[in-house]
């Protein structure tokens, strides 16, 4: 189920990116070729796309071990100090990840409450941008909680 929540948040991630560029490209030949600009562009790639792009795949990188890794270092370490410092990195992560997520869903939830909107050439709603930093920080803590079983469970299973 992790998966699939995951490589669903990846997948709109990613769609975030071609959409992003077929905006910006339109915007560009409107300006330059039709010499008019489409309302709220940059808004709406500053507070959707970009929100979407970056903190939505989160959790798929984490799954597929995507993200940097100072591996060299913990390899010099005996396996059962390396175990220890998987599991407090991996607790750390998990832990600003929910913390992260945790004030982005209250900001998310105080601006819905509000309907907080800019005003420009149209009114362009910010608030449903805002639940996307939480629903991908959480993804990615759920990942890393998932991975933290794993290891523990993997743990039990060599002392048998």
């Amino acid at each position: 189920m992790v998966q699939r929540l995951d490589t669903l948040l990846a997948a709109i991630g990613a769609a975030a990116a071609a959409l992003m560029m077929l905006h910006v490209v339109a915007e560009i030949f409107c300006r330059n070729v039709l010499g008019i600009t489409l309302p709220a562009t940059l808004e709406i790639v500053s507070l959707y796309y970009m929100p979407a792009l970056i903190f939505l795949p989160l959790a798929s990188v984490e799954r597929l071990a995507g993200h940097i890794d100072v591996s060299f270092v913990q390899e010099a370490f005996p396996a059962p100090v390396r175990r220890v410092t998987e599991v407090a990195a991996l607790t750390a992560c998990g832990l600003v990840y929910g913390a992260m997520g945790w004030v982005g869903l209250q900001e998310a939830l105080a601006k819905f409450r509000i309907r907080e909107f800019l005003m420009g050439e149209v009114a362009v709603p910010l608030w449903p941008g805002r639940f996307l930093v939480p629903i991908g920080c959480f993804a990615i803590a759920l990942v890393i909680a998932v991975k933290l079983a794993t290891l523990f469970r993997s743990r039990k299973n060599d002392a048998r």
